[in-house]
């Protein structure tokens, strides 16, 4: 666990940031799922999808000196974890909004500076997801239970190095999560050996934390015989989850008797 001070976007980079995101979502044409729809910090890439079997990570730069959060450098580090494609959309002001200065998707590969085109990447191959994806998807999972129980999400990141992974509020104030995930067969997730270290730094926010074990198996797993044995999560395949709920904790031993209703 480390702490993570970023500064959140100005006005101008959030301008340019929806104009980005809306020339994504047209040239998708209906067939990106979102990973990152957000500018909440902490932040590695400014937006990030998935079409079809390949991931993308989107770092967005601005002619005219209007810079985003996040450096070049995490963002590189943190797509090649998440086994995305890392790109770079260069955007620039035009009459009184922003668009892409190259043709097309508008997307050049941030290590070779070449075009890059999603819809040629899409192939038939499995491809098996990352250890970042599992947790991504935990957390989204998490995050999504939250909200049906009447809280609000404001802050949720799927670094497997950061913690918490959500932040959220609801009728007894601001609460965290410390969300882990695991593949099938594992039974559960465990907690992290620094939890009291995690529970002391968010302190001064919240006293109110809780864990979350997400176990994520194939959707095929559930007509799958036995002896098959677990069948692997592929990029864009059915899935299914094992998730019963919030685990309170307290400094003495992981239990808080608040609960997020």
């Amino acid at each position: 666990m480390f702490e993570v001070n970023q500064e959140s976007a100005d006005e101008r980079f959030r301008a340019v940031w929806r104009a980005a995101g809306q020339h994504l979502q047209h040239r998708g044409e209906g067939s990106i799922n979102w990973l990152r729809a957000d500018l909440n910090p902490p932040l590695a890439e400014h937006l990030s999808f998935r079409l079809a079997n390949h991931l993308f990570f989107v770092f967005i730069e601005v002619r005219g000196g209007i810079d985003g959060p996040s450096s070049k450098d995490l963002f590189l580090q943190v797509a090649a974890e998440a086994a995305a494609l890392p790109v770079v959309l260069l955007m620039a002001p035009v009459g009184s909004g922003f668009q892409p200065v190259h043709g097309g998707w508008g997307l050049r590969d941030a290590r070779a500076d070449r075009a890059i085109d999603p819809p040629s990447l899409v192939s038939d191959e499995l491809i098996e997801m990352s250890d970042w994806e599992v947790h991504d998807f935990a957390i989204q999972n998490v995050a999504s239970q939250i909200e049906k129980s009447s809280g609000a999400v404001f802050s949720k990141q799927p670094s497997l190095h950061i913690d918490p992974s959500v932040w959220f509020r609801d009728k007894h104030g601001p609460a965290y999560v410390v969300v882990r995930s695991g593949r099938f067969p594992q039974a559960e997730a465990p907690r992290p050996t620094n939890l009291v270290a995690i529970m002391s730094s968010c302190a001064k926010m919240s006293q109110r934390g809780f864990f979350a074990s997400v176990i994520v198996a194939s959707a095929e797993q559930q007509e799958a015989p036995a002896s098959r044995g677990a069948i692997p999560l592929y990029r864009g395949h059915g899935m299914v989850v094992k998730f019963t709920g919030l685990e309170p904790l307290q400094p003495s031993n992981g239990v808080n008797d608040s609960g997020t209703g």
